[in-house]
């Protein structure tokens, strides 16, 4: 289909439930800040249950990264490519393969964030 495939290396396991109830949002900023010595792409989930733990948290994760002399990109502009190169829009039929839950999930793309020290954080 022509997407890149983009790793990632910090994970704060948003997604994951304890006793039933998302991780609260300080665990998963915590979690990130952790992780985010080395500059790297930060994986956060925006669907397949309640996300508002994710939500929450996410203005505290930039917030804190940017006081830190972090600059957050989308990966487009990381690898140089333009949005259009890193996420093309499906064929007509490409969009004929997929199941309607597919392409909903497909059509949709928020841009993802990466934590890469800036060049004026020494």
């Amino acid at each position: 289909m022509g997407y890149l495939i983009v790793g990632q290396r910090i994970d704060p396991d948003d997604w994951n439930l304890r006793d039933g109830n998302p991780i609260p949002a300080k665990e998963i900023v915590d979690s990130v800040l952790r992780q985010a010595g080395n500059g790297n792409v930060i994986l956060l989930h925006d669907g397949g249950g309640d996300r508002t733990q994710t939500v929450a948290a996410l203005p505290q994760i930039i917030d804190a990264l940017r006081g830190k002399g972090y600059e957050l990109v989308s990966v487009s502009d990381l690898i140089g490519k333009t949005r259009a190169e890193v996420m093309p829009l499906l064929s007509p039929q490409e969009r004929s393969k997929l199941a309607p839950t597919d392409l909903s999930s497909r059509c949709f793309n928020g841009s993802a964030s990466s934590s890469a020290p800036s060049s004026s954080s020494a």
